[in-house]
């Protein structure tokens, strides 16, 4: 019988070396896997946030993904995010407009549409070229929205807007399950008057941009409060009310917009009679500004070049600029882009009764609430003035 030179302890201390090396041999495999595995996520990740990622699908879920990170109600409508709040912070977070985020919006509309371009048909299956023409139709229509017509559209009245969304929102979604849920429900009520701000700055520069309702809204506005269906309406003046209540909160003078060599360029203002009448460029009818504008100057209503209207106050400024004629414009607009970078001359409107456009509340004799429309008539004139 052959018996081993190694002695049990030195047996004990061999298998104990050789499995403290399998133990690291092990642990530096796993080490190498995940140093492995993080490069490809790293590299996969940076593809598919800085890059064009190598499959559309994976595309345009980042997109829809980023999409929802801007907006914290939406996460919390879905509800799946809530269990990653702790990091998202989405529940405490409120969605505020600012009309300088419309250049960063288009600089990504255009970035997206690009990558998309570059996406070449003949290494899509059937179902991904269906997708990418919709992608491509989507964003087109969406950069051509922001950069032709961002403020051409009406976001607050009697069936819409943040002042009827953001109650229902409160009351009927966020939730209110924990105590960090509740505190959470306090931190969004405490930015809802940031969103109403930022609705009303979008609102000033729609404005600014010459953009308004047409006079069939209003219309219907006097119908709805005569039938009791709204209690306030914000109309701008002079507008027929019938037999309703109006208090005037603001008022806005007009401007003279002419051609930098027109004869009256030089004048520091131009009296509302000395006005030619002949070169005079309006709004088409049915727009409330135009009645304003001749309100304003005590002109009748057949009033201007039958040959040349304007659809926005953009369009008569660039009339105004190539030599067409002359228009009236809002004391609001007088310091918005369109004006400010336009080839013309600006001159103050004059009169002996000051030519304005009012802005005031309207309801029904029979609505009782006097002291919410001091508050609000109140409240409305310190903003403007602001």
């Amino acid at each position: 019988m052959k018996f081993s030179k190694y002695s049990y302890n030195d047996m004990n201390e061999i298998l104990t070396n050789q499995g403290a090396v399998m133990i690291k041999r092990t642990f530096k495999a796993i080490g190498i896997l995940l140093i492995f595995g993080l490069s490809l996520s790293s590299l996969y990740l940076v593809n598919l946030f800085f890059m064009k990622p190598v499959s559309i699908d994976h595309f345009l879920g980042k997109e829809f993904l980023t999409g929802l990170a801007d907006s914290p109600e939406s996460m919390t409508y879905i509800g799946i995010f809530d269990q990653f709040n702790w990091i998202t912070r989405h529940n405490s977070k409120l969605s505020i407009l600012n009309p300088n985020d419309l250049q960063t919006n288009i600089k990504d509309a255009k970035k997206t549409l690009k990558i998309l371009n570059k996406y070449k048909d003949s290494s899509l299956s059937d179902n991904q070229k269906i997708t990418k023409k919709i992608a491509i139709f989507d964003t087109e229509n969406n950069l051509k929205q922001l950069e032709e017509f961002p403020y051409h559209d009406y976001p607050l009245n009697q069936v819409r807007g943040e002042h009827h969304n953001l109650i229902s929102f409160m009351s009927d979604m966020h939730p209110i399950r924990s105590l960090s849920e509740a505190k959470d429900f306090i931190k969004r009520t405490n930015l809802v008057l940031d969103v109403h701000l930022g609705q009303l700055s979008w609102l000033e520069k729609q404005a600014a941009e010459g953009i308004y309702a047409p006079k069939f809204v209003y219309d219907h506005l006097i119908k709805q409060l005569n039938e009791g269906e709204i209690d306030l309406a914000i109309l701008a003046f002079p507008f027929d009310i019938g037999q309703l209540e109006h208090t005037i909160f603001a008022a806005e003078t007009f401007w003279v917009a002419l051609p930098i060599d027109h004869p009256l360029a030089d004048s520091e203002g131009i009296e509302a009679t000395r006005l030619p009448v002949d070169d005079l460029l309006l709004l088409s009818e049915g727009h409330c500004l135009r009645e304003h504008a001749l309100s304003a100057c005590s002109l009748p209503s057949t009033t201007q070049r039958t040959s040349m209207q304007g659809t926005s106050l953009y369009t008569l400024i660039e009339m105004v600029a190539g030599g067409l004629g002359i228009t009236l414009i809002p004391e609001m607009a007088i310091t918005s882009d369109m004006v400010t970078h336009a080839d013309i001359s600006l001159k103050p409107l004059l009169a002996k009764q000051k030519p304005v456009r009012e802005l005031g509340l309207v309801w029904r004799s029979s609505y009782r609430s006097t002291a919410a429309i001091d508050i609000l008539s109140t409240h409305f004139a310190q903003s403007l003035a602001h």
